[in-house]
């Protein structure tokens, strides 16, 4: 099960870890298939938050969080107006050692490490 909760009297989920400031200049990008680290991740569209869920590594982003069971699609699929899902991206040849640092530095809820 992962770590989405809800919150009497507030529509759509909640997660407790604030988008870090220094990752908010990380590009969001659509329909990349290349390889890389992704940042799931949602936006509160009434307060402006922005909240980091999971944070991954892939030789093909795309097709990685096709799969249904995946945290992304986890987090979409729970969002709920105020919230969007997105994905944010930093493409890299050699993303596994940049994603295990990222998490040791950040602990994502919904990464298993962390849970």
């Amino acid at each position: 099960m992962f770590l989405l909760s809800l919150q009497a009297g507030v529509t759509g989920f909640l997660i407790m870890d604030i988008l870090p400031d220094e990752l908010k200049n990380t590009p969001v990008i659509t329909g990349y298939y290349g390889s890389g680290i992704y940042l799931v991740c949602s936006l509160n569209l009434i307060t402006g938050d922005e909240y980091l869920h999971y944070i991954g590594s892939s030789k093909n982003i795309y097709k990685r969080w096709q799969n249904t069971s995946h945290p992304f699609r986890v987090v979409y699929d729970a969002a709920e107006y105020p919230f969007i899902a997105y994905l944010r991206i930093i493409k890299s040849d050699n993303p596994k050692p940049i994603e295990k640092e990222m998490i040791k530095k950040y602990q994502p809820k919904m990464n298993k490490q962390w849970r």
